[in-house]
């Protein structure tokens, strides 16, 4: 049946009187149906090769050439040409990205803006970015929005690429339209969205670079307020055994987390106390697992250093909060004594420095946290402070007088265990002929007339203080007078230094100064009058003449 009706009409087609019109009509269209059929195939393929470049780079696979390839072929996308001026193609591209629904096209916007092509520069880097970010930001943030909702995974990727070197770059300055605009809650909500819904994908890369955008947003205070009130804390992720990550990106979530938490903690108000604590503990939780507790083995790599310091510092902003949060130590803080004491004997300095300061916040604080923070003091604190004291870096014998002198004055105890310690008292006395920085000096001075006064208050006779410091120290100061090229800063700060124990002297003897008695039998009261005389700075002098009438009799100096 179907073959007769077949040879029917191929028959009539036959018979047609115009049948080499309609051979033509008919092979007309079959070409048209293989062209059609050949274009779809080739813009399969291309848009197949386009989604496997654009993995590629969201993957980092991609060679920088590549890309630059790419971004050329992305600007004859969107219609920018080369001889358009920088300000022509930046217009251009944000009318483009603004009114596009094109997929390919949003993609080449952000693209160009990523690589900064529009500036007409022979080279471009993240920093020739700052000048557009202001207006980047302003123009194209509900855009920015719109596509941190909905899109592909490689275009969230290349967004938030985008903005985290616009946000950073600006630190704490944003523009006020852009507080306008964030404070809507629709920027700040996408980003909470995307964090749960990325971590349950467990897309890390996303992640991450969505916590890089918050860690640059929280830097400025008010924006940290907008954070704070929309719950943010609550809302990282929180990587737990139950979600299959890698060890390198859960530790990179739980790095980034802790950061967001140090810059929270700078500028934390009351008010916010109640609304962090739960989300707090269970980073620090978190953070304390993943790196805290691996005092049995130091790791080594910069990133865990970094890890590392940035805990240490978190727990120091806690511990200057308030009595709340340093019960979240105490109580929460995975093995909060050990983890504080391997800090202290640390190979790397800065974190050393962080577990004596953490250290000495402790100890200044009642109850049990106060028990916490001298057991500190013993086991490890005052070791921290002699290797720091006796480091060969300025800053670093700076700090560690700054920081023994705050114990001292902060905790009558601590300054006990200091002062029972001859370690440090022997230690400070040889300083006092090594130190040539002129404030470290002083503030080496400072901590020595704090430990001569707890000494004096103390059931401590007062001669062991007087012996240990007296002639040594006040030898130093006329040493370091009579260095030539002196400084004016440095000047200063030996004087301030000198009257800081001669004032000390005064309040203990009243009537006769053993400070000052012992430089005028080294001649010192000599070397000030003949400074004096050939000083030229007005405020060196005024110093100058202050000390000399105050302590050496000489009431007829002229100001002049």
């Amino acid at each position: 049946m179907e073959d007769t009706r077949r040879q029917k009409r191929e028959a009539e087609f036959k018979s047609h009187p115009d049948i080499d019109k309609v051979k033509q009509k008919r092979g007309d269209f079959m070409v048209s149906l293989r062209k059609k059929k050949r274009n779809q195939i080739f813009m399969l393929k291309r848009n197949v090769r386009i989604q496997e470049n654009l993995e590629k780079e969201f993957n980092d696979e991609m060679d920088i050439k590549d890309v630059e390839k790419q971004v050329k072929k992305d600007m004859q996308l969107i219609g920018i040409l080369d001889e358009h001026s920088g300000e022509e193609k930046f217009e251009h591209l944000i009318e483009c990205f603004m009114n596009t629904d094109s997929l390919e096209k949003m993609v080449a916007c952000v693209r160009i803006l990523r690589m900064c092509s529009f500036t007409n520069k022979p080279s471009h880097s993240k920093s020739d970015i700052e000048e557009h970010s202001d207006r980047i930001l302003i123009k194209l943030l509900p855009k920015f929005t719109e596509i941190l909702k909905s899109s592909p995974g490689y275009l969230k990727y290349d967004t938030l690429t985008l903005l985290s070197y616009c946000t950073g770059c600006r630190e704490s300055n944003f523009p006020i339209m852009f507080h306008t605009l964030c404070s809507k809650g629709d920027f700040l909500q996408s980003l909470i969205s995307l964090l749960r819904s990325e971590l349950d994908l467990i897309n890390a890369k996303i992640i991450q670079r969505v916590l890089w955008v918050i860690i640059n947003l929280v830097m400025d205070k008010d924006i940290a307020e907008l954070l704070l009130s929309h719950n943010l804390l609550e809302e990282l992720p929180i990587p737990t055994e139950e979600v299959p990550l890698a060890d390198e990106i859960r530790k990179e979530i739980t790095k980034s987390n802790i950061e967001i938490l140090e810059v929270v903690t700078k500028n934390l108000d009351k008010k916010h106390f109640s609304q962090v604590i739960e989300p707090f503990t269970n980073i620090l939780k978190t953070a304390g697992r993943e790196f805290a507790g691996e005092s049995d083995k130091i790791p080594n790599s910069d990133f865990e250093v970094d890890v590392r310091l940035t805990i240490a510092k978190v727990v120091f902003q806690v511990t200057k909060l308030s009595d709340t949060f340093i019960d979240l130590i105490y109580y929460h803080f995975t093995d909060v004594e050990e983890t504080v004491i391997s800090w202290m004997e640390d190979e790397v300095g800065s974190i050393a420095f962080q577990g004596i300061r953490v250290a000495g916040n402790l100890s200044a604080y009642q109850g049990e946290i106060k028990d916490l923070g001298l057991r500190l003091l013993n086991k490890g604190f005052l070791r921290a402070i002699t290797r720091f004291a006796r480091s060969d870096k300025f800053e670093m014998q700076f700090e560690a007088f700054f920081t023994l002198s705050n114990v001292i004055c902060e905790s009558h105890d601590a300054a006990k265990s200091v002062i029972e310690n001859r370690e440090i008292l022997d230690m400070l006395l040889e300083l006092c002929g090594t130190v040539s920085d002129a404030k470290a000096l002083k503030e080496l001075t400072s901590l020595i007339c704090n430990i001569l006064k707890n000494l004096c208050e103390s059931t401590y006779e007062w001669s062991k203080g007087k012996s240990l410091y007296e002639n040594s120290l006040i030898q130093k100061y006329k040493e370091l007078l009579e260095l030539p090229g002196l400084t004016l800063k440095s000047k200063c700060m030996i004087l301030f230094g000198l009257k800081l124990l001669f004032d000390f002297r005064k309040n203990i003897d009243q009537e006769e100064n053993i400070y000052a008695q012992t430089f005028i039998e080294i001649q010192g009261n000599e070397l000030l009058e003949k400074i004096y005389i050939e000083e030229k700075n007005e405020n060196i002098k005024r110093l100058l003449k202050v000390i000399i009438e105050d302590y050496f009799a000489k009431s007829d100096i002229e100001a002049d």
